[in-house]
């Protein structure tokens, strides 16, 4: 028996209902709810879905912690912004995403305040980095310059949000937060975008050497070929480096010691190098 406030057993009993062999389903939670949803995997038969909405308790929490990163990362300082998408706004974005045939994931059936949407089998960009596979940043970096060419920022990414899927394709899920931009520059969100992605996979990788060597051989001359902002992505890799390596930073159940940081700070630096050097 799911232990479920009663709103949410109402909202995930519709979506059921709309669903073929409803009766069929087996619900169960993820091994992994983040602070914002609720997530649930429904199976019926062989098809499996993910059902998500948003929690009942205060984001105060999440946005505060938020809010002090993204303010010693530099996005304030140049007229970038974030908020909290509603379910409905993640399911706008997500159908504008769809329309240009990017890799999100397909929406089954939904509402105001809750999604239903096709489960994804694979492994996240972070697991594949921790196991040393670091072409796959590239990869997701590709596709992240794909949307960046419609317009599109996914926002929020920090490597459990890009999953690699059986077949080896790139998908990219949970769009919580938006950024946006306010300022007259160009290319600040898509600057952002890729710093965020760079920095967490150095910052996870057990080969940070072999990371740094692919960044300066493969990603820096891509980006550069690309038209990114290369000063602007090591701008916002030594703020989000300074983040972590705050001790005073605000804490939640997530966060790990400082401690375990400082050996972050020799490749954040060379890795700064590599983006300012060109």
């Amino acid at each position: 028996m799911l232990d479920l406030p009663e709103s949410i057993v109402n909202k995930l009993n519709y979506a059921l209902s709309q669903l073929p062999n409803r009766e069929l389903a087996n619900v169960r939670k993820t091994t992994f709810e983040g602070a914002l949803n609720h997530t649930l995997f429904i199976e019926i038969e062989s098809d499996r879905y993910v059902f998500r909405t948003r929690r009942e308790s205060s984001a105060e929490e999440i946005e505060e912690y938020m809010r002090y990163m993204y303010e010693v990362m530099g996005l304030f300082g140049v007229g970038g912004i974030f908020k909290l998408r509603t379910i409905a706004e993640e399911i706008q974005f997500m159908e504008n995403a769809l329309a240009f045939s990017l890799p999100v994931p397909q929406i089954i059936c939904s509402d105001n305040d809750w999604i239903v949407m096709e489960f994804i089998q694979g492994k996240t960009l972070h697991e594949s980095v921790k196991r040393g596979d670091i072409e796959t940043v590239f990869a997701v970096l590709k596709e992240m310059n794909l949307a960046h060419r419609h317009g599109i920022i996914y926002g929020d990414r920090w490597g459990d949000n890009e999953l690699i899927d059986d077949c080896g394709n790139v998908r990219l899920i949970d769009f919580d937060i938006e950024w946006d931009y306010q300022g007259s520059e160009i290319g600040v969100l898509e600057a952002l975008e890729m710093a965020v992605t760079l920095f967490n996979s150095l910052r996870l990788t057990t080969s940070r050497e072999e990371f740094l060597h692919f960044v300066q051989s493969k990603i820096v001359p891509w980006l550069q070929s690309s038209d990114y902002d290369l000063k602007k992505i090591a701008m916002f890799v030594e703020g989000l480096g300074n983040f972590y390596l705050d001790p005073d930073k605000p804490r939640n159940i997530w966060s790990l010691p400082p401690s375990l940081y400082l050996t972050l700070k020799e490749p954040r630096d060379r890795l700064v190098s590599l983006l300012t050097e060109v």
